[in-house]
This record gives C-alpha cells, structure tokens and sequence, in this order.
C-alpha cells in the first residue's frame, strides 16, 4: 500500500527523492534551514521529480490518517523536532529514525517509550543505530 511520507530534518533531500522512487503516495520534506530546502528542490529537479515530492519549512503539509515519518538526524535535534512537530507525531504511522548514538540509545528508548511508540526493529552500525517504530 502506498504511504504518505514526512521527511523531518530533510537536508538535501536524499531520502524524499528515495521514497519517491520507492512508490511513496505523496512526499513532503521540511527542515528549518531555507538553505537545505532549496538543496533538496534543485536535487528533486536533477531527478526529475519535482512535480512528485514538496520541500518546505514550515509544517504546511496536509497529515493524512497514516504517515510514514522519516528523520535522520542526530537526537537533540529529533527531540526539537517532536516537540515542534506534535501533530505529524501524534499521527499514527511508522517512523525510520537513524542518527541515535548506540550510548543514547536507552534514553532514546525512553522518549519514544513516553510517547507509547512501539518499537519494530533495530540495525547497528558502528556506533550508529537506526530504528523502526510504529506509532498507535
């Protein structure tokens, strides 16, 4: 089934052009730094896909009733995020997070425990971890 995708921290866009290519329903990315937006729209372009996915700073992205949300940022910046983006997180969906520190990650599991995700898998790599969650 094809999802919404949220990209939050969407930096150059990378991973909304690759949930694009993936089949995704409908791609928004958002990030605070108007630099990393413009980054991504040309990149988007370079691909072809500029007609396929959105890039904006702020949260003007219609929440469907399910949303894959995406974030790859380092976990100060995640916790900024959940605070700023409560709606998006509130929706229920699965989330892709990496850039968690393997000496974070049980403080990590705490937050998104708080928040009553549930956690679906983990991948390590080095001292790196990324993490599948679904959100009730």
């Amino acid at each position: 089934e094809k999802q919404d995708v949220l990209d939050v921290g969407c930096g150059s866009g990378v991973l909304s052009i690759a949930a694009v290519s993936m089949g995704a329903k409908s791609v928004f990315g958002i990030d605070i730094d108007e630099n990393a937006i413009e980054h991504s729209k040309i990149n988007a372009a370079l691909n072809g896909m500029e007609n396929l996915v959105s890039f904006g700073k702020a949260m003007d992205y219609h929440l469907a009733s399910s949303i894959l949300i995406l974030m790859n940022m380092i976990q100060s910046e995640q916790i900024e995020a959940l605070h700023s983006l409560e709606s998006a997180f509130q929706t229920p969906g699965d989330c892709l997070i990496s850039g968690i520190l393997k000496k974070d990650k049980e403080n990590y599991l705490e937050l998104t425990n708080s928040l009553k995700w549930q956690l679906i898998s983990e991948i390590e790599d080095g001292d790196w971890i990324a993490f599948h969650f679904t959100r009730p």
